[in-house]
């Protein structure tokens, strides 16, 4: 019943009424300040102290070692869609873009999918520059009037240039020198998809483990959605996302599924 209630207040993201949007917002509030699950208090008293700590102090992760003289640059293509949510936007793309510009070979694809906000506008505004440089590179359909994330992360991904396309929802920030860790990832081999946790445990646990109680209650909640990674030619070869998925939610864990049975 409360999965049916989640996935009904989640269906009406982009509706106006009040009710549904301080649900949405209290969502989003708890989310945030959720102490870790169970499922990742692993390897010991230490590690638990520290996964306490940096929950409540917001502290999430020490930086990864990233190196930076790579003998060479793969393209990397960061691909976010919006619809109405600019206010999310915002927020995530002025530090993203901030994080990764160092990097030598980079542009992200931004699709204004007839967002009712100003987010081409805003762009053209602060970013002009970086548009004729062809860092950033925007496209606007004001075709839909629901949101469909599928078609638009298709896309997104269809007009990105990159050798490696990365796809980021307008609510997730990637870290600093996130293209350069990717671009050590995929130098070593291109026949992985970089995906975050959720995806490893819905494709490891069984249909029996994955319904059972214990499973719904150690699945990490927070931080798990929005960030997929796979080498265009291998995006090709999956004919992207599955656009059977309507509206909202499923289309990134099958997505994963799928890259992982053909053998990434």
């Amino acid at each position: 019943m409360m999965k049916s209630i989640i996935n009904h207040f989640e269906s009406k993201r982009e509706s106006p009424g009040f009710l549904y949007q301080r649900a949405l917002a209290a969502k989003y509030f708890l989310a945030d300040r959720a102490i870790p699950s169970a499922a990742a208090w692993s390897g010991g008293l230490r590690r638990r102290l520290n996964l306490l700590v940096q929950s409540v102090s917001g502290y999430r992760h020490r930086k990864p070692k990233i190196r930076k003289n790579a003998a060479s640059f793969r393209k990397v293509s960061f691909c976010t869609t919006c619809m109405n949510r600019e206010h999310h936007f915002k927020k995530t793309f002025p530090k993203n873009f901030r994080h990764n510009i160092q990097y030598p070979n980079v542009e992200f694809v931004v699709v204004d999918y007839n967002s009712r906000g100003d987010v081409s506008a805003w762009l053209v505004k602060h970013y002009s520059k970086h548009m004729e440089s062809g860092q950033i590179r925007i496209f606007r359909t004001e075709l839909p009037q629901k949101f469909h994330m599928s078609h638009a992360k298709n896309l997104a991904h269809f007009n990105a240039t990159g050798d490696v396309l990365c796809n980021l929802d307008a609510d997730n920030y990637t870290g600093r020198d996130f293209a350069y860790y990717l671009n050590e990832r995929f130098q070593k081999d291109d026949s992985i998809v970089v995906c975050n946790k959720l995806h490893i445990l819905e494709k490891l646990k069984s249909p029996a483990q994955k319904a059972s109680f214990w499973s719904k209650l150690l699945r990490p909640k927070h931080g798990i959605g929005g960030r997929i990674a796979i080498s265009s030619k291998n995006f090709d070869a999956l004919g992207g996302y599955d656009e059977a998925f309507k509206d909202w939610g499923c289309e990134d864990n099958d997505f994963f599924v799928r890259a992982l049975n053909m053998g990434l």
